[in-house]
């Protein structure tokens, strides 16, 4: 009931409606970050490559702003150049995950659950690292200023359109069956997290797998260029519309790095109800928790065929390719990066919206390759069992997937 309750409020703002006023939002800041990309070019007239840059920290500054502004209704400008107080959050939203991560995969969760309002909380604050420490104070300032801002507007009878109606708008004005405010500032600073940490980081890991496989296959990279080049104009002209739809390969390359990199790459447990549950012949008792792990089951070999080659063909039926419309029905059949039924990503449109845009618009604009003889992020044999193949992006699973790299260079388009 409450999972319901909380999603019926999040639907407003993940709305058509709400999705299509953040198109103007996601495109600022894209343009805003690929005019940072070349004006650093070391001065040179930008037909030169720039010095070598590490994408997942290039994306995760983008995202962080554009979730910054969506949600809250501020960019926090870490993709701007000099110094900024908040430059480090997105690495400490990932101390956040690695830290816990294990308490949710605990085998005494319930215990865990039951003993936070009986001082679990205070003591997990003490005891958490200066950087979820820090972390965990940066959305408390957030909600906190949110907050303030609202309830300035409702003291001053100011008219329902004024105000900026991003996503911390429909958290705080939403209201239960009494006509009283449906969240505590607790669960304000609970849905923060949620939507800064799992916004932001999601959208940055798809990204940084995108562009590790796309500058390792420069048959894909040269295909894939073509096509943006061919059927925009200018960059200027990239929007949410038909022409972007009928970028067939641009979706197949973005649903492959889903694929091959998923950002939630583990399982997300479910407990059998009473009764117990049947799978394949199979009674599982009730209590038990399942799931089934993003990364495994696209992987799996009877849904891809090739699980570890980077094609994104296998998502267009084609008859040059060989590519059949039962071989993407099989292979959409087992897709599941934004997971399925009523838990399933409610931020998954605006995702894919700025997935697209974002890549659509830097290769309109700018040639990218992979950095001469570097190899970060990339597997190799000393790293052991499950990240020994350099075709392949290294993730640490911390429910959210944690990555490093690619190191890429720029320059402006020459032709």
């Amino acid at each position: 009931m409450v999972h319901a309750r909380k999603r019926r409020v999040l639907n407003s703002a993940f709305s058509e409606k709400a999705i299509r006023s953040a198109e103007t939002f996601v495109v600022k800041h894209v343009d805003r970050w690929i005019d940072l990309i070349i004006d650093g070019n070391d001065g040179n007239d930008g037909n030169e490559w720039t010095a070598p840059q590490n994408m997942s920290n290039l994306v995760g500054y983008l995202n962080f702003d554009i979730m910054g502004d969506l949600s809250f209704g501020t960019s926090f400008d870490l993709k701007e150049a000099g110094e900024n107080r908040f430059r480090h959050m997105p690495h400490t939203t990932a101390d956040f995950f690695r830290f816990m991560y294990p308490i949710t995969q605990s085998p005494i969760l319930r215990f865990w659950v039951w003993l936070k309002p009986r001082g679990l909380d205070g003591l997990l604050e003490s005891a958490s690292p200066k950087n979820v420490k820090d972390f965990n104070a940066f959305v408390d300032g957030c909600v906190l200023k949110r907050r303030e801002e609202e309830e300035s507007l409702k003291r001053s009878d100011a008219d329902e359109g004024q105000g900026r109606k991003d996503m911390f708008h429909y958290l705080f004005k939403t209201t239960d069956d009494a006509g009283n405010p449906a969240y505590s500032v607790d669960e304000l600073n609970a849905e923060a997290i949620l939507l800064i940490a799992a916004g932001s980081d999601t959208t940055s890991v798809t990204m940084t797998g995108f562009w590790f496989y796309l500058t390792r296959n420069p048959r894909v990279y040269v295909k894939l260029v073509e096509e943006i080049r061919t059927t925009f104009k200018s960059a200027d002209d990239i929007q949410t519309g038909p022409a972007l739809i009928s970028c067939k390969y641009l979706q197949a390359c973005v649903n492959e790095t889903l694929r091959v990199s998923p950002a939630i790459p583990s399982e997300l447990a479910r407990e059998v109800l009473p009764g117990g549950l049947d799978i394949a012949g199979h009674l599982i008792p009730e209590g038990t928790h399942v799931g089934v792990a993003a990364w495994a089951i696209m992987h799996h070999e009877e849904c891809y065929g090739d699980p570890w080659v980077y094609r994104p063909e296998r998502w267009i039926p084609d008859s040059v390719t060989g590519v059949t419309t039962e071989d993407v029905a099989r292979a959409r059949s087992c897709f599941n990066p934004f997971t399925i039924g009523q838990g399933s990503c409610l931020g998954q449109k605006l995702a894919m919206e700025e997935l697209l845009i974002t890549t659509a618009k830097l290769l309109h604009r700018m040639d990218v390759r992979l950095a001469p003889g570097d190899n970060l992020g990339a597997g190799a044999p000393e790293l052991g069992w499950g990240m020994r193949s350099k075709d392949h992006i290294t993730m640490k699973d911390a429910f959210i997937a944690l990555e490093n790299g690619p190191m890429l260079q720029f320059r402006q388009r020459t032709t």
